[in-house]
């Protein structure tokens, strides 16, 4: 084989591997992480203050459009339903390619189950490593989170996402998902999951117990805390720990004082929003585990407030620049407003 030979056989190959990665995007399951992930990608290079990491709770209770249009500073969730506390560090170093956060926010429900359940949970893991887009940082982030699956063929698919949805064809035909051949998209809502209904309104509960007593959390999760405590040390990385609202038993609250203890060593800011929020567990919840849009309003005027007041946040609604971030304002509170102006008619 000659050198023009050669070069017509890299060029085939690389025009190859470029068609097979846009289509490989497009036939992606699509749904609201698929959207966070790809309105990610597409946010202007360094343009976002405030990375949050965390599972479904984070999409659901924090709007980065309301925070931008009440206290002026960009966010973005790099959240996923179940997320594991193992792949935070991984979408960390995902993030960095792309943004310099001043804070990250993790929220930390999730590190109180045990690991070895996580690892065997094919779905969720797969809403981490299915939603990045092809890079060497994603084979070292399937590596890691697929340390339960057993043998190459079952984990080849991992690393070749379009050998699990290969018969996803139906996706060719929905306009927004072919936009996404170069998985990126901007997303109105900047990765926030608004839920409108209001499924909790018959709660008994009145509100959260506090509880002194300490309860540690599985062995592996405390590993895997500390040793993310050690990365952001390293990096001189701000970071708050949040819990967000949920109604659960006294144990997992003492499950997570042990957290706050360990966090708080390390010279990093918890905040269970449980203690101090004004939370109506009737109207507030979509389930008992997921704010609706009335408990993320909430939820996000406080988060907003700790962040503006405590790390020095620069207010940048006075610039140019942030349509799309006034966007996502409107386009909260005109969904916010329609429900807690209709409550009856969300009630189900």
């Amino acid at each position: 084989m000659n050198r023009r030979e050669a070069c017509k056989m890299i060029s085939f190959i690389l025009i190859f591997l470029l068609l097979l990665t846009g289509v490989s995007y497009i036939v992606r399951t699509n749904g609201h992480v698929k959207n966070r992930f790809a309105g990610f990608y597409a946010e202007e290079k360094n343009s976002i203050d405030v990375l949050m990491f965390g599972a479904s709770t984070v999409g659901t209770s924090f709007s980065p459009g309301y925070m931008w249009g009440e206290f002026g500073f960009t966010s973005y969730p790099l959240s996923s339903n179940a997320q594991r506390p193992k792949a935070i560090k991984y979408l960390l170093e995902e993030g960095y390619k792309y943004q310099s956060p001043e804070v990250v926010v993790i929220e930390l429900r999730m590190f109180t189950y045990e690991e070895e359940e996580m690892k065997a949970d094919e779905a969720h893991i797969r809403e981490v490593t299915d939603n990045m887009r092809f890079s060497l940082q994603r084979l070292k982030t399937v590596r890691n989170l697929t340390d339960g699956v057993e043998g190459f063929e079952a984990k080849l698919p991992y690393h070749f996402d379009i050998m699990k949805y290969h018969s996803n064809w139906g996706m060719f035909f929905l306009k927004d998902e072919l936009q996404k051949v170069a998985y990126r998209k901007a997303d109105l809502h900047k990765g926030f999951e608004h839920q409108e209904q209001i499924l909790f309104h018959d709660v008994k509960q009145d509100g959260y117990v506090a509880t002194e007593e300490r309860i540690a959390i599985p062995k592996e999760q405390e590993e895997i805390l500390r040793d993310l405590l050690s990365y952001l040390k390293e990096n001189n990385q701000k970071a708050l720990f949040v819990v967000s609202p949920m109604i659960y038993d006294d144990e997992y609250f003492a499950k997570m004082n042990y957290i706050k203890d360990i966090v708080e060593q390390e010279g990093f800011q918890y905040l269970n929003m449980n203690e101090v929020l004004d939370y109506n567990f009737a109207t507030d919840f979509l389930d008992g585990a997921h704010s609706n849009i009335l408990g993320a309003k909430k939820c996000s005027e406080l988060l907003g407030e700790v962040l503006s007041q405590e790390y020095g946040l620069t207010d940048k609604r006075d610039k140019e620049g942030y349509d799309s971030w006034d966007k996502s304002y409107k386009a909260f509170m005109e969904i916010y407003n329609e429900v807690n102006d209709n409550k009856e008619k969300y009630e189900i």
